[in-house]
Formats: C-alpha cells, structure tokens, sequence
C-alpha cells in the first residue's frame, strides 16, 4: 500500500520542475483523469451497488434455505412424535409432539418473512400457513381419538390416507420453495460472479487514472475492501452455520456429484452406515446400496440426472440401505440438487424407517387380531355409533344376520333393517343413554317373513372424555335351538305317554314274572320233593331188593332231582336280579373279590389255587348284586381251573379308552371263541356236564348284574390256554 502511495508524490514532482508546459499537460490531464475517474467511479459505483444487492440476495436465500429446512425438521418431528403416540400411546412422544408443534409458529413465521420479497415463492409461501394449519387440526383430531379408552384402529379407519393430501400439499410446498431458492442461489452466485470479473476488468483498466486519483480514491477503495472482506467473512460464517447445520441434522445427508460419487457426508450419514467420514467420500453411492438393488439404483439414478429436482423416494419403506456390517434397513430418501460454479450437485436426505416399519407392523399385526377376535368370538359382534350406523361387524354377525359381503360400514342398521320394530329402537336409544339391557331370547321376524328367535346384549361404549360413543351389540342367533326344544317339548310329551303304556307293560309283566317265580317256587317244588322222598324211602325200604341195575337208575332220578332242584334256585335267582330294587354305595371291589376267593378256598381245600387281586379297586354300585356277579365269575374261574395244579386266578384293572375295565383271568381249560356268543345265554353250556357241572344260569346272572349297573361284559379265550373275562361299570368312583 506504501507503494501505491508514492506513486501521485513522484508525479507531483515532476509536474512543478516542468514549468508551465507540464502544467498545462498537467490540467490537461488532470481534466482527463477526472472524466475518466468520474466515468469509472460511476461505473465502480454502479457495480458495487449491484454486488451489494448480489449480496443481500445471497443472505437472504440462505435465510430462505435456513428456515425452510428448519420448518421441514420441525413438521418432521412433528410428524414422527404424532405416530409414535397413536402406534403405542406412549406419553414420551406426546411430550415431544407438544413441543414440536409450539416450535412451529416461530419456523413458520421465519419461511413466511423470508417469502415475502421473493415472488417466485410468495405464491406456494401464501397457502403454506393454512395447510399446516389443517394439518395440525387433524394431528391433535388423531391424538384426541388417541386418547378414548375405547381407541382401536377400526374405529378411525383410513386416517393415515385421508392425511395424504396434507402430507404431500405441506410436502410439495417446502419442496417448491426449496427448488426455487436453490435457482435463485445459483443464478444469483453466477450474476455476483459476473459482476466481480466486471470489477475486476475495470479495476484493471482503471489502475493508472486510479494511481494518479490514489489520494482521491484511496479512502473509497478501502471502504470497499473492508465491505468485500465483511461479505467474504459473512460468507464464511453462513457456510459454517450451513456445515453446522447440516452436521447436526438428525437426517443423513449426502452430497453426491453427476457421477454417482459421493462428495460430502454428515456425521448422521456415518452413524446410521456404520462409516467413518473417510470411508465414505470420494466412494461410489451404490457403497450404501444392497446388491440386489443396485441396477436398478444405476437406472434410476441415470433418469434423474438427465431431469432432476426435488422428490422424495422410498415412502412406505420401499427402498433399502446397506450398513458397512452389511445389514439392511429399510429406508426413505427425499432428493435435491443446486448447481454452484463446481458443477451440479445432488443431496440426497435419508432416514431409517426401521422403528416406523416396526410399529407399523405391529399395528397392523394387532388389527389383525382385533379381527381374528371379532371372528372367533362365538357371539355376533357389532358396533354402532351415536345415529346407529355401523362402525365394525364380526364375521359370526355377517352370517346370523345373512349380510354375505354386503358393504354396511357406515350405514344405519336401521337401513339395513328396516323391520325393526318400535320396542327395540326404543332399546338402542335407552342403551345410548347408557343402559345395559339384554335378552335371553326373543322372536325377530325379518322383512321376507322368516322367524329368527336372538339371544342378545346391548351395552353402551364410552370415548376418552367419557361421554357415550354409542352402543355394543352381541347377539346369538338360537333360532335351531329354539326349534330343537319344540321338538323336544313335543318328543317329551310323546314319550311320557310311550313311558306310561311301557311301565303298565312292565308292571303287567312284572306281575306275570312274579306269578311265574311264585308258581317255580311251590307248585313246582312241591312235586320235585315228592319224587326225592319216594325215592329215598324206596331206597331205604327196597334197596337190599334191588339189584346192580335197579339201584344205578334210582341213583340217576335222585340225580335228576337234585339237578332239577338247582335249576329252580338258579331261575329264581337270575329272576330276583332284574326285579330287586338298586342301592347305590360305594363298593370296594377289591376286598369283595378277596372275600369270595376265601369262600372258594374253603370250599376247594384240596387244591392248590393262587388267588393275585389289586387292591383299591372301587367302584359305585349295588353291593349285593355286584357281590352275585363276583361269585359267579369267581365260581366260574375255580370250576375251569380243576384241572390245572396250581389254578391261577387273577383279578385286576385293564386300560380301557375313557372307561374303567376290569378283568378276571384263569388259566384254566379256557374255549372256542366261535361259541363266544352263548356264553351269557341262560341253559347254554360250552363243555360236557360230566366234566364240569353246573346249570348254565352263573354267567347270564352276571351279565345282567352288569347290564343293570350301566355296563358291559365280554370275555376272551383260546381252548386250553384260559379265559379272561372283562367287565365294566357304569357309575365308577
């Protein structure tokens, strides 16, 4: 600067030792340097006027910059924090939702003052106010629904669509205003640039008028010097701000050039990646891509190139990003580009939708439920809200009421039912004052003149502030059980009338089985006596008369006699087991089988028999005809037995599907199962008499013991290889 100082004193000097010839030259020249000063300081003047206002345009973008991608953060978290609260109801993102939306006036206010001088934005700037406006009266509608007791997302269907349009209008309008300064600060950039090369040349062609002017001019240059230095520091401070700014975002933000490389990253970009800030630039963008979504990427990327501005990509997690771990997430990107004197560059803005995908399926997993609830609930399920229209109907509903697919949701019932009659309207109105009525069944004649009978509930439902919503309904269509109970009502009276002719039958044939006994007990015992004592007097009195033959036929009719005498005591016995009342106790089977096993024993005291019963065998049934039963089939396992040293006899529990089964099992001379089938016939025999007495009456009493307890008998057998006979009761304990 010395330098230049000195330049106008040597002139000076020069000048007065020249004498009046310099002078003239001097004036001469001094008028021509004056025009030419004034003619460049006008010029000068003039340009520094425009890079003033270059400058002013400049701050004022970024202003417009700042604030709009300061609105979008804040309607973003905004958005985020309204999500998280109606997704799972916790307070945390109410709080953050409340303390967004008051951060929101001022934001607003800052993009609205910035627009106002820009005509390019002031058109989208104007409708701005009034859609977030809308857009937040619909998020405090959302979190007011959020907040009823009785929330589910059937009840406010399709409110994540019916925001959309405010969505994309707020969207659409930051985006517009965005694209629109990014052209204005390019364009402006290039004019200020322009306008500095004038400055430039002019300062060039002006150096020497300038020299000799350096006194004049001096305190002018270096105004000027200190204004561009401020602007250049003013400059540097926005860009920092910017830098800060963009570090700070919560966003991952990446600035990637026409060739796919990215040029700068922030540091949400190396968290969300997994990258250090080296690893990332100067990479290729497909780095932070799936492999399988590459070539596509490499598409699409091509077509915005070739025709680019601001969009957002990948809502509803349609696109994927690729950690350094090499996990994937899924993600959404909004796009932008600015052209600066470098060259286009694009940003790309992308956010980790995991947390959102996340509670978004769990949304939609518990709607799911809801619905399979509704579905599976026995009971046909509708609601209604205050005008009884339809809110949400179960599948059971559908088909009691035959709505098939029918669309009802949102129509009054009384439209699709319209033969409701006045008592039941009166119901709903009284239930949506808030009582609870209900019926356990009452007729319902539909509209085509069928007879519906419906068992059913009505209870009010209540919203958050606790006033009633509108009603429940549940409801069970009875009409087949109502009409299987005429059915029995007519089969009843029926069948008291078959019961009364059948007990006059029964106590008729009762009467004749009773006659019957009385006439085997006397009228035919009296003359089998006869015989037996004739014949024994004949045998006292005659028998030394009698020779060999006479006496083994005498023998034989006595014989005969006795057989005749237990035939009678069986038929009365097997005749006294139908007609003997029933006392039910509880019966230790157990100790009555040990007990019958030591009757036999005494009476078999010359063989050798192992009697193996399970204790604690307990049954409930008649004692004494059970201990009937238990003789006979005990009786009949030691009679089989005889021929065996040692007899076994064994008595226990066998498996058997949902009843209890019970078996006696003998080694004995056992039978043909072909024969199996007259076992419990009365007088049926399947070995000799000879062999093994006996009168063919022990297992029919059995069986019909047995029959009388509720139950069954069966056996089991091979010739030679024992029998097993099983049994069951009906009443067991």
């Amino acid at each position: 600067m010395s330098g230049l100082r000195q330049i106008p004193q040597h002139f000076a000097g020069r000048f007065t030792s020249s004498g009046s010839r310099w002078l003239a030259r001097r004036v001469l020249l001094s008028g021509i340097a004056l025009l030419l000063l004034t003619g460049v300081t006008r010029l000068l003047y003039s340009d520094f006027e425009r890079d003033r206002e270059q400058r002013d345009w400049l701050t004022h973008t970024r202003e417009m910059l700042n604030a709009t991608n300061t609105l979008s953060g804040n309607l973003q978290e905004i958005e985020l924090a309204h999500r998280g609260y109606l997704l799972t109801g916790d307070q945390r993102y109410l709080h953050a939702f409340d303390a967004a939306a008051a951060a929101e006036p001022a934001a607003l206010d800052r993009v609205l003052r910035a627009a106002a001088g820009e005509l390019s934005t002031a058109g989208d700037a104007a409708g701005l106010r009034e859609l977030i406006a809308d857009r937040l009266r619909r998020l405090h509608e959302g979190i007011e629904m959020r907040r009823r007791s009785d929330f589910h997302p059937s009840a406010v269907p399709g409110l994540a669509l019916d925001d959309q349009p405010y969505l994309q209008g707020i969207r659409r309008t930051l985006y517009n205003m965005e694209a629109g300064e990014q052209r204005w600060l390019a364009e402006r950039s290039a004019a200020a640039d322009a306008n500095a090369n004038r400055m430039r040349w002019l300062l060039g062609s002006g150096t020497a008028v300038l020299l000799i002017l350096l006194l004049i001019s001096e305190s002018v240059i270096e105004r000027d010097i200190r204004e561009r230095e401020e602007t250049r520091r003013e400059l540097e401070r926005s860009e920092q701000t910017m830098r800060a700014l963009v570090e700070s975002a919560p966003q991952a933000i990446v600035g990637v050039g026409a060739n796919g490389v990215i040029l700068s990253a922030n540091a949400a970009t190396g968290a969300l990646f997994g990258y250090a800030n080296h690893e990332i630039v100067g990479q290729p963008l497909e780095l932070l891509i799936p492999e399988s979504a590459r070539a596509a990427h490499r598409e699409h990327w091509a077509r915005y190139v070739a025709a680019p501005g601001t969009r957002p990509m990948g809502i509803g997690g349609a696109l994927a990003g690729k950690r350094k771990d090499g996990s994937e997430f899924p993600a959404e990107i909004g796009l932008g580009h600015i052209e600066p004197r470098t060259g286009p560059l694009f940003v790309a803005f992308i956010t980790d939708t995991t947390v959102r995908e996340r509670a978004i399926t769990a949304l939609r997993k518990t709607e799911a439920d809801l619905r399979r609830y509704m579905d599976s609930a026995p009971a046909a399920i509708a609601t209604f809200d205050r005008n009884m229209s339809y809110l949400a109907v179960s599948q059971r509903f559908r088909e009691d009421y035959r709505l098939g697919t029918r669309e009802i949701i949102g129509i009054s019932h009384y439209e699709i039912f319209p033969e409701i009659p006045a008592h039941w309207r009166a119901v709903h109105q009284r239930c949506l004052a808030g009582a609870v009525e209900r019926n356990d069944g009452e007729r319902f004649v539909r509209a085509d003149g069928t007879e519906q009978w419906v068992r059913w509930e009505m209870q009010p439902w209540h919203q958050a502030d606790g006033s009633i919503g509108g009603v429940v309904l549940l409801s069970e269509d009875i009409t087949p059980q109502k009409r299987a109970e005429e059915e029995i009502l007519r089969l009843n009276a029926s069948l008291e009338q078959r019961v009364r002719e059948r007990t006059a039958e029964l106590e008729a044939t009762n009467r004749e089985l009773k006659a019957f006994s009385y006439s085997v007990s006397h009228d035919l015992r009296a003359p089998l006596r006869g015989i037996e004592g004739w014949s024994r007097a004949l045998l006292e009195d005659y028998g030394a008369k009698l020779d060999e033959g006479a006496l083994v036929f005498l023998g034989r009719v006595r014989s005969e006699t006795e057989r005749l005498e237990s035939l009678i005591d069986g038929m009365l016995r097997l005749s006294n087991v139908w007609r003997a009342e029933m006392h039910r106790e509880a019966v230790d089977l157990s100790s009555m089988i040990e007990m019958v096993a030591g009757r036999l024993q005494e009476e078999e005291q010359t063989r050798r028999i192992e009697f193996r019963i399970e204790p604690g065998l307990t049954v409930t049934g008649d004692a004494n005809l059970l201990e009937i039963a238990a003789t006979n089939l005990m009786a009949n396992a030691v009679k089989f037995t005889a021929p065996r040293a040692p007899a076994r006899i064994e008595f226990g529990r066998a498996s058997g599907e949902g009843e209890r089964v019970f078996y006696i099992r003998d080694n004995g001379v056992g039978f043909d199962m072909a024969y199996a089938g007259n076992l419990f016939t009365a007088f049926e025999r399947l070995h000799k008499a000879p062999q093994f007495p006996g009168t063919g009456i022990g297992l029919a009493t059995v069986q019909r013991v047995i029959h009388r307890h509720g139950g069954r008998v069966w056996a089991e057998a091979q010739p030679e290889k024992g029998a097993t006979f099983y049994f069951t009761i009906g009443v067991t304990q």
